[in-house]
């Protein structure tokens, strides 16, 4: 019996290995039947470059040279209030107009400032190719080369006017559902009309036509044909989580340059951050050059030149309120943005000569900032403040005791 259930149990044993050894393996294949979806690069929801878009109506600010700008006073004027239109005829071909105007001057009683309209025709050269590319859609961020046709007109005690025409080489962004920031650099021929030059009437009969070459920074909102996303990547503009213990400023310049004329506007600053707190130490130098060559308004015919300058140094002790409020929702950080408060000291000097007369102004003291600082994309900020002060060496009836300043700055961080 014993010897039955050994082989039995033997036998099942060689059965089992047996059938061990010849199960088949089959592999197969499935086709995946769920969608594949394309990794949505932040660069395309920031600047909507996947967007298309044919209509665009644009509100901003402007910051370029006023060519007719006087030397009767100490407030330098770069920046135009202004709303344009630019509409798509070609994916890489636009053609928009703008109107703008500067904010007054405040030595007259009457209106003194310049009106400003232009024509441009855009070529995106390179949208074509990133259309095909799948990089971009049809809209208006991109690089451009552009033809410009502007008439600009200064209303002051009497009426001068200034037309140009010229090629510019940009680019355009647009950033979110709504922000919009435009650079360029062009080449233009421009004449003064009615026989002046620079808006001067001593020199009537002189060079009314003039080659210059000039720069334009344009930002602000713009409302066009694109759906609206109630899911906007702010922090990714924003830097919201990123700790920012210092850092340097440089201003995008305003530049117009020609054989006849000099015209400059920049700014650089450097600010740092006490600790982990929400109060900081800003030192910034404002600078405003012009200068321009003529020929004498004497017999001799001999070449004389006037210049203007205004250097403003300021040291800002800067409070930014609502930084740990904005932490604790997530809509801010530790960063160096926000709003401000800022208790100041600075310091003005403004010189000029005209016509041979020396003429210098100064204004030193203590005061009081409100501002906005806003850091955009990592390498570019924004800063908006106003100020107000008192003029310490206040001595005379014609130095005022108190000064008020409003700057707006727009560049790189470095």
């Amino acid at each position: 019996m014993r010897n039955h259930i050994v082989l039995l149990c033997f036998t099942l044993a060689t059965q089992l290995v047996y059938s061990q050894d010849t199960i088949k393996v089959t592999f197969s294949q499935e086709t995946d039947t769920l969608t594949k979806q394309r990794f949505i690069d932040k660069y395309e929801n920031v600047f909507m470059t996947k967007v298309p878009t044919r209509h665009m109506l644009k509100f901003g600010l402007g910051f370029y040279p006023d060519n007719l700008r006087r030397f009767y006073s100490s407030e330098i004027r770069n920046v135009t209030y202004e709303i344009g239109y630019e509409y798509k005829i070609l994916p890489a071909v636009s053609i928009g107009v703008n109107i703008g105007v500067t904010n007054p001057y405040n030595y007259t009683p009457k209106f003194a400032g310049t009106f400003v309209a232009n024509i441009q025709g855009k070529w995106y050269f390179d949208m074509d190719k990133r259309i095909r590319q799948e990089k971009s859609a049809n809209n208006f961020t991109g690089n451009f080369l552009s033809a410009v046709y502007e008439h600009r007109t200064r209303y002051d005690w009497r009426r001068f006017e200034l037309s140009r025409m010229g090629i510019e080489f940009g680019l355009q962004r647009r950033f979110l559902s709504q922000g919009r920031f435009e650079f360029a650099v062009g080449l233009f021929r421009q004449t003064y009309q009615n026989g002046y030059y620079q808006a001067d009437e001593w020199l009537a009969g002189d060079q009314t036509t003039e080659l210059a070459i000039s720069t334009r920074t344009n930002i602000g909102l713009a409302i066009g044909d694109w759906k609206r996303t109630s899911r906007s990547p702010l922090c990714e503009i924003l830097n919201c989580e990123q700790f920012v213990q210092d850092q340097w400023k440089v201003s995008l310049p305003s530049l117009e340059l020609s054989l006849r004329k000099i015209q400059l506007t920049t700014a650089f600053a450097y600010e740092r951050k006490f600790g982990q707190s929400p109060f900081s130490v800003n030192a910034q130098v404002f600078s405003d050059f012009r200068k321009e060559f003529r020929r004498s308004y004497k017999s001799d015919g001999n070449e004389v030149s006037d210049y203007t300058y205004q250097l403003q140094p300021i040291i800002q002790f800067r409070f930014y309120a609502l930084q740990k409020r904005n932490i604790r929702k997530g809509t801010g950080g530790n960063n160096l943005s926000g709003i401000y408060f800022a208790p100041h000291v600075e310091f003005l000097r403004y010189t000029t000569t005209k016509w041979g007369h020396y003429q210098s102004k100064q204004h030193f003291g203590p005061g009081l900032s409100l501002g906005y600082q806003q850091s955009i994309f990592k390498r570019v900020y924004v800063d908006i403040f106003g100020a107000m002060g008192r003029n310490l060496p206040s001595d005379s009836p014609d130095s005022p005791k108190r000064f008020g300043t409003l700057r707006i700055g727009f560049g790189l961080r470095i």
